[in-house]
């Protein structure tokens, strides 16, 4: 009887995997900049031909495998860029600084539940931003990007930093588990979530921790949508350790305009209350800081014609302030608040030919206050589906607020300007 049972078993296991569908993509890109020209008070410098130096897009190559109620996905971010915005992008081929690959499996036992587990897919530059963006028709997808791109705090210091309920310590790479509870046949779900942050989540003060006190390396957080076709609506709450907490409540109407217009408005809060020697990763934080942000995206598609707009304002408590220490060549920045505004457009003229462009404002304003301004126009040809070559110009004014400083190797501070001719070849298959 065991042997029948048995028997019984490995066929329905064998029938599972016949049925199962599997498909791949590979999105493959390579630039890099003709002409680099930095002029600044410390003096200038000029790089031709710089390959792999392009700050637009990353490389993925995706597997997933599924059918009804379960399923299998294999991301490999491995990228032929040396760099990316954020610096968060590959710093070799293979490992992709262990932020690029994402395996994950999930599970459907029943129509209102669904498990998933997995490495942690969360990051802002990463594999997740490849699946949001190679079907755009801007050379780096970052139109689309600017409207789909988490909402949240903007400093990268904030428990909330672009917030979505799963928990990102050291800018993501850790092991997760949430289950999606549906609800009012789909339109409300609730996912509870949990995170290996590896730090210990019962953070104490150093002078009140016991050898024998208990530690959990995991995380909490949660995320309740609803969504009708009128509206959709995300509440998003993480909390790293029991004294950071992050929460956030994002809105979107839908049908505007036949779905050619799209809105969404949010607000976030986020406390980072920890001793600075708990080793969260958020370093440079003031502790006992509470950051709220403001966020509002606009994105509209006529035809031809595709432009999209990100704003973020964030703000820190009086005591606290926003840092910036992500750029090695400066200073650490600070400031009360830190503003982020970007235009992004796309005008298709042909089959064969689309102008892009994008303007950028990053800015800290406070005791440091710098404004940085990013202008990228350019054009894209399409040699055919999925085969495109772009180049254009990217001009860069750095620390625009401070064009008087006369000492910016010593203070950041300091107008910079960087003229670059950018290029981009990219592949989807």
């Amino acid at each position: 009887m065991k042997k029948i049972v048995s028997a019984v078993a490995l066929a329905a296991v064998a029938a599972s995997l016949a049925t199962a569908e599997l498909t791949s993509s590979l999105n493959v890109r390579m630039g890099g900049s003709a002409l680099t020209k930095t002029m600044a008070d410390a003096g200038d410098t000029t790089n031709v031909l710089d390959l792999g130096s392009s700050d637009f897009g990353c490389d993925s190559l995706t597997f997933k495998a599924s059918n009804d109620y379960a399923g299998v996905t294999l991301n490999w971010g491995a990228s032929l860029q040396d760099k990316q915005k954020g610096g968060n992008q590959a710093t070799t081929f293979w490992t992709n600084n262990g932020k690029g690959v994402e395996l994950s499996a999930w599970l459907k036992p029943a129509s209102w539940l669904k498990f998933q587990i997995g490495a942690h897919k969360d990051g802002i530059w990463t594999v997740e931003q490849v699946k949001k963006d190679t079907d755009d028709t801007s050379w780096s997808g970052a139109g689309k990007y600017a409207f789909l791109y988490k909402p949240g705090v903007a400093s990268k210091n904030s428990t909330g930093y672009f917030l979505d309920a799963l928990t990102d310590v050291l800018n993501g790479g850790q092991t997760y588990l949430f289950a999606d509870f549906t609800f009012l046949e789909g339109q409300l779900t609730i996912r509870p979530t949990f995170v290996n942050t590896g730090v210990d989540f019962f953070q104490k003060v150093a002078a009140d921790k016991k050898a024998d006190d208990p530690t959990m390396k995991t995380a909490p957080g949660a995320m309740v949508m609803f969504k009708n076709d009128a509206v959709k609506i995300n509440l998003d709450f993480q909390m790293p350790t029991n004294k950071d907490i992050a929460f956030g409540i994002y809105g979107s109407p839908l049908g505007l305009a036949d779905g050619a217009l799209q809105l969404m408005a949010g607000f976030t809060l986020a406390t980072n209350t920890s001793d600075a020697t708990d080793n969260l990763g958020y370093t440079g934080v003031a502790r006992d800081t509470t950051f709220f942000a403001v966020d509002l995206r606009v994105r509209y598609v006529a035809g031809d014609f595709h432009i999209a707009n990100a704003f973020n304002f964030t703000g820190a408590s009086e005591d606290g302030k926003i840092v910036d220490n992500t750029d090695a060549t400066k200073v650490t920045r600070t400031g009360d608040a830190h503003i982020w505004d970007a235009i992004f457009l796309t005008y298709k003229l042909n089959d064969n030919w689309t102008i892009t462009g994008d303007v950028q404002i990053d800015a800290y304003t406070g005791d440091d206050t710098v404004t940085d301004l990013y202008i990228t126009p350019g054009v894209m040809y399409t040699a055919g589906k999925g085969a495109t070559i772009t180049a254009g110009l990217h001009f860069k004014i750095a620390d625009l607020s401070d064009a008087t400083a006369t000492t910016p190797a010593t203070s950041g501070k300091g107008k910079t300007t960087t003229i670059a001719i950018p290029f981009v070849f990219r592949v989807k298959m």
